[in-house]
């Protein structure tokens, strides 16, 4: 059509359909192609004859009209949402990136405290207050990570940098990243060592799942218990576990673990329930799978799979 409300809606089925083509032999008429993922769901066939029957019949001028105006309002409010969409995006970047500078410094100066020369009870408060300093910033610093690979996703460019490591030393430096949290808050972490199994991966976002599962189980579980990650070789792929004996989920909370901001406990401010989300893409720009198993008041277990060889595919959002 020719008309105003018919390019505008032409416009909004652009923007909403995954592919949109249009095609118009010569004499034979248009042909429209409109592809809609549905993410693996069962497509109700039914009612897409029902909709597609329901396509060509005379449409009033009254009717043109009104589906114009509603064309109209609908391609204004996509292109508002879009807009936001952008500037939050943009927002995100911008405030993650300059809070880290600032963020080293203070890093940096609670560090030199430990060299600062005091008397024993100067020395245990000096102490104190670096510890805690310490362990607000690598809070802050986990937060605005997840922002910046928010931003990254959202604009499609979260990336892995494969190559050949050691999955008993992601494992160990994991370990030994968390082993100050472990402690303060009174749970034992254990973890496999030696070497091998090998895998081609890239180490540091490997090390962002593990820390991610391992901070999970530690911040659950009571004073006393054990948290143990392990990795082994099976098969053509390294399973990598998190195990811990708190307080694990219902199956209704499994089924949101994997959502973005969703937090088990919404009164929590020690993240914005970014995590596993993250988690759940940066396994599956490795090629992997990941599997949760729980119970309340039995405790998780998390097992990711990666491909010995490296990714199979590239990241996605």
């Amino acid at each position: 059509r020719d008309d105003e409300g018919g390019v505008r809606g032409m416009e909004i089925v652009r923007r909403l359909a995954d592919r949109f083509e249009i095609d118009a032999p010569d004499g034979t008429g248009t042909v429209t192609t409109m592809t809609f993922e549905v993410d693996g769901g069962a497509c109700d066939r039914t009612a897409v004859d029902a909709l597609v029957a329901s396509w060509p019949r005379p449409v009033s001028s009254d009717e043109a009209a009104e589906l114009a105006e509603a064309n109209a309002d609908l391609l204004a409010s996509l292109v508002r949402a879009e807009s936001a969409v952008a500037a939050r995006e943009e927002l995100l970047a911008v405030v993650s990136h300059d809070l880290r500078d600032p963020l080293g410094s203070i890093v940096t100066s609670a560090e030199a405290l430990e060299y600062v020369e005091a008397d024993a009870e100067a020395r245990e408060l000096v102490d104190g207050l670096r510890d805690s300093i310490l362990r607000s910033t690598r809070r802050m610093e986990t937060l605005i990570g997840d922002l910046l690979d928010l931003a990254s996703l959202d604009a499609g460019t979260l990336s892995v940098a494969p190559a050949p490591e050691d999955a008993h030393e992601i494992v160990t430096a994991c370990a030994r990243d968390l082993g100050p949290l472990a402690a303060g808050a009174g749970v034992a972490l254990s973890h496999a060592e030696g070497s091998g199994p090998r895998l081609v991966c890239d180490r540091d976002r490997v090390l962002q799942i593990l820390s991610n599962l391992v901070g999970n189980a530690i911040k659950f579980s009571a004073r006393g218990e054990r948290v143990a990650l392990d990795v082994r070789p099976d098969g053509e792929r390294a399973c990598f576990s998190v195990l811990d004996a708190g307080r694990g989920m219902s199956s209704g909370e499994l089924a949101r673990v994997f959502d973005r901001h969703w937090q088990r406990d919404r009164a929590d401010r020690r993240g914005i329930g970014l995590g596993m989300s993250i988690v759940r893409v940066l396994v599956d720009a490795h090629g992997g799978e990941i599997d949760i198993e729980s119970e309340p008041g039995t405790g998780t277990r998390v097992r990711v799979w990666l491909p010995l060889a490296g990714p199979a595919r590239p990241a996605r959002a």
